[in-house]
């Protein structure tokens, strides 16, 4: 029951996690500040101050959802793989998608403007087939592929392994699957 608990308190948390960024980009675009205003710090300034904290709690946030995928998910699963591509190409114009409609909801009021991010976020957490992508991994030495395995299913797959998109048989071990369609690499860390 509590493993149970742990899967679906982490696979949540990493679905927020990757969404967070457009959040992000919501709270750059209506100006919201963590600093206390108070005119002696230029706008500029105010400005790169907040983008840097938020940044910084990006950071904190992707790397306390990855130590959590890879101490709480006990699966220890293998996969061989027939297959295996880039994923970034592909998920990258999702990404670049939501923060365009973050950016572009910034016009709207506060509250309809949540409401909006919520509802996307309920969209985001049922069709994530492939989307615990997050850009902040790939500066954490982590790639994302698609891999198809001997029996034909197709996952996506999380590694530190620097470029394996051209090899094929290649047998994984110590996989920490995420959900039926996402593997996240351990042993290479």
């Amino acid at each position: 029951m509590i493993k149970a608990i742990k899967f679906f308190l982490v696979s949540k948390i990493l679905s927020l996690n990757s969404f967070s960024m457009a959040i992000v980009f919501y709270l750059m675009s209506i100006k919201f500040n963590f600093v206390v205003y108070d005119n002696q710090i230029s706008d500029t300034w105010l400005n790169i101050i907040n983008f840097a904290i938020l940044l910084l709690i990006m950071i904190l946030f992707s790397w306390l959802s990855l130590c959590m995928a890879k101490n709480w998910i006990a699966t220890n699963d293998t996969v061989i793989i027939k297959q295996i591509k880039p994923l970034e190409s592909v998920a990258m114009p999702t990404y670049i998608g939501l923060f365009v409609i973050s950016l572009g909801i910034s016009s709207f009021d506060c509250i309809v403007a949540m409401e909006i991010l919520s509802l996307l976020f309920i969209f985001w957490v049922f069709f994530e087939r492939v989307f615990y992508f997050n850009p902040i991994w790939i500066f954490f030495c982590y790639r994302f592929y698609q891999i198809e395995s001997e029996q034909g299913n197709s996952f996506t797959f999380i590694t530190k392994r620097i470029d394996i998109k051209n090899r094929i048989n290649i047998e994984l071990h110590n996989l920490k699957r995420i959900n039926n369609f996402t593997f996240l690499e351990v042993n290479n860390d």
